[in-house]
């Protein structure tokens, strides 16, 4: 990072007369020295910062209170991450919203008793960190009407409520805010800035956090149409700086894009990044629910299933067929369990598919390792009198506590266990009832249960059926996919006769074929693995009293350059069908997180709880190769140069005052 100059200083100032030299210094520091994006970045944030009386008379740039947590991960966590108010933070390109005091106590009918909605007084509280259990218990002692009427309302004027949740990066919150009348898809100022969009301009501490946030917000009903599709079509494509050529986007005239100036294109070509972009080409495929569906989900208390298709990287066929079974399913009322199975290679995503629809549906997941499932005994437990009865087994006991529940029992390698386990699960599969083992008379109720099994057994005639037919199956041709699926899935379930007998396969609702993934799929495969590791290392050091809890590596960030050709040239290399996503992750350790692991560990005599925040700058060198800078050491170096340019200048500045001095001292002498 070259040290911004003087001539540059001034061209910030001199195209925005109200920013300070140190602001414009700041801002040519943030985007490496480039005027317009400086230029732009000021604007807006000028444009949209509060220069009056903040609310409740708190200072908008005041010390946010901490979390309950030091997590930075908003996935399904009842804590917020600590928001960030500085409005020259290196990861926001909008302004933090105004603060309100967080009132020692939530008190339901107002503190003075009045019955009133105190809105402002709940917004403190979420800002002070409320979780969404406590949240709900507000909300629920009023009366609908009243409820819906604040989700939306206005606070001073400017924004809508539900922007300030969305500040918070608490999916929970944010989920519960829309189930109680938020809308997803409202918008502020009279340029009407979209809540999707606001989410992504006001960024977060990680990549990961804000990420979340904005496919929670896709999953509830965020129109990605708030957006030119130019932004996020092509997402295995760099985004010029200045943002797409606006002569190409067609849909630029659209009312409901009429905020997207040069200026926010230019920042929110900076803000976005490859996953967030790959999420927004998804959803403007997915077809919308039907108002039955709505219903159906809503008065099942399920309304995460409308959320499947975007829980997981890649695998768009098997998430949208998962959909369909599901609601069917729960439409027709049924009293039997729903059994599938997820049949694909490893590192596909049937795992990461199964614990996204626990969490979706808000219930609870068993996995259970098949591969040390022997027999009916290691799955349920031992029978009388044989030993170890009364202790069941940990499936057997999840079953029992789950009774007359919706669960989901997720069966990995199911192709390991023998005929004698396929046996025991025809009752429960069937009939949906279950004997405790620890208790035969106690007959348990499991006909809402989930049941997952995942198998690799039929990968090649997967992979022999994706490659006769790959046009088809990856075309955005929806009544193709379905013809191409609804094959596939006749072919398997004669195989799985073949294999585990008619008796099992009968009971079986459906398959769930994974596919290899795309080539653009594997770039954001690699972004995940790279973000994981991001939200790690940007904790906190810990040097713990037991050493087994230290964390050497923290207080680190990462900027990204040009991150779909970085992880495009990773996924390439490192896709492999038979391992899946674990080799991308593997590719992405090793050529980019080892080397900036022996960079930041060479950086320093020791480790410090309090030490500075260490930067690396990520990217594709001249010769296309993975390059990783550590610059923290060279923006110290700038941040020093730049005080000493100032010392100088000022300098100047006293000796030619003090020659306006002398000259008037002359002036009168010779006056005089």
């Amino acid at each position: 990072m070259s040290k911004s100059t003087k001539t540059e200083i001034e061209q910030v100032i001199a195209a925005q007369p109200t920013c300070t030299r140190r602001e414009a210094r700041s801002l040519l520091k943030i985007c490496d020295n480039d005027v317009a994006k400086a230029i732009a970045r000021y604007k807006l944030l000028d444009a949209y910062k509060d220069t009056e009386e903040t609310a409740s008379g708190t200072d908008s740039e005041s010390e946010a209170p901490s979390s309950e947590t030091d997590k930075d991960s908003n996935h399904d966590s009842e804590d917020s991450e600590t928001v960030n108010y500085d409005e020259d933070d290196e990861e926001s390109y909008w302004p933090a919203l105004p603060r309100f005091d967080k009132p020692a106590e939530l008190i339901k009918g107002g503190a003075d008793g009045s019955g009133v909605f105190e809105l402002e007084s709940l917004i403190g509280f979420i800002q002070g960190g409320a979780t969404d259990t406590q949240v709900q218990a507000y909300l629920d002692y009023y009366d609908e009407d009243i409820v819906q009427e604040n989700m939306n309302a206005l606070i001073g004027g400017e924004y809508p409520a539900i922007f300030y949740v969305v500040e918070t990066h608490n999916v929970k919150l944010i989920r519960l805010w829309v189930k109680y009348g938020g809308d997803p898809n409202i918008t502020c100022g009279e340029d009407k800035i979209p809540l999707l969009v606001f989410a992504i301009l006001r960024g977060s501490r990680t990549l990961q956090t804000v990420t979340k946030t904005v496919e929670t917000l896709l999953v509830l009903g965020a129109l990605p149409s708030s957006i030119p599709a130019a932004f996020y079509q092509r997402y295995d494509e760099d985004l010029p700086e200045e943002g797409p050529d606006r002569s190409k986007m067609r849909d630029l005239g659209d009312e409901n894009k009429k905020w997207c100036t040069p200026d926010f294109s230019t920042v929110m070509s900076a803000a976005l990044n490859v996953t967030m972009r790959y999420f927004l080409d998804r959803a403007s495929k997915f077809i919308q629910p039907s108002g039955r569906e709505k219903t159906v989900v809503f008065r099942q208390n399920a309304e995460g299933v409308l959320g499947l298709y975007q829980s997981i990287i890649a695998q768009p066929v098997a998430t949208r067929w998962l959909m369909r079974k599901l609601l069917s399913h729960l439409s027709r009322q049924s009293n039997k369990p729903l059994v599938l199975v997820f049949a694909g290679p490893s590192g596909h995503g049937k795992t990461e598919l199964a614990k996204s629809l626990g969490s979706l549906l808000g219930v609870e997941m068993k996995p259970v390792n098949c591969t040390v499932m022997n027999n009916e005994t290691d799955l349920f437990g031992a029978r009388p009198p044989m030993s170890d009865w009364a202790k069941g087994s940990p499936v057997n006991n999840f079953i029992v506590e789950q009774h007359e529940k919706r669960s989901v029992i997720f069966m990995d390698e199911f192709e390991k266990t023998e005929q004698q386990v396929h046996n025991s699960l025809l009752i429960p599969f069937q009939e949906g009832t279950y004997e405790d083992r620890r208790d035969a008379k106690l007959v348990v109720d499991c006909k809402k249960t989930i049941w997952i099994l995942a198998t690799n057994a039929f990968d090649n005639m997967i992979h022999s059926f994706h490659e006769k037919n790959k046009a088809g199956l990856e075309s955005d041709d929806v009544n193709e996919q379905e013809r191409l699926v609804n094959e596939l899935c006749q072919q398997l379930r004669r195989e799985s006769i073949s294999k585990w007998g008619a008796p099992l396969t009968g009971r079986i609702k459906t398959f769930m074929p994974f596919l290899r993934f795309s080539d653009a799929e594997s770039i954001i495969v690699a972004h995940k693995g790279f973000m994981d590791y991001e939200a790690e290392v940007a904790k906190p050091i810990v040097l713990a009293k037991d050493p087994k809890h230290d964390r050497y590596i923290g207080n680190v960030r990462i900027a990204v350059k040009n991150d779909s050709s970085l992880f495009s040239r990773l996924s390439k290399e490192n896709y492999i069908p038979e391992t899946g996503a674990r080799g991308i992750f593997d590719g992405v350790e090793r050529e980019l997180i080892d080397p900036l692991t022996e960079m930041y560990l060479k950086d320093g005599e020791d480790f410090d709880e309090d030490q500075p925040e260490t930067l690396f700058e990520i990217g594709m060198g001249r010769d296309k190769e993975v390059e990783v800078k550590l610059i923290r050491q060279r923006r110290e170096k700038v941040d020093k140069e730049q005080e000493e340019e100032e010392d100088e200048e000022g300098d100047v500045d006293s000796e030619e005052e003090e020659e306006d001095e002398e000259v008037e001292i002359v002036e009168i002498e010779d006056a005089e």
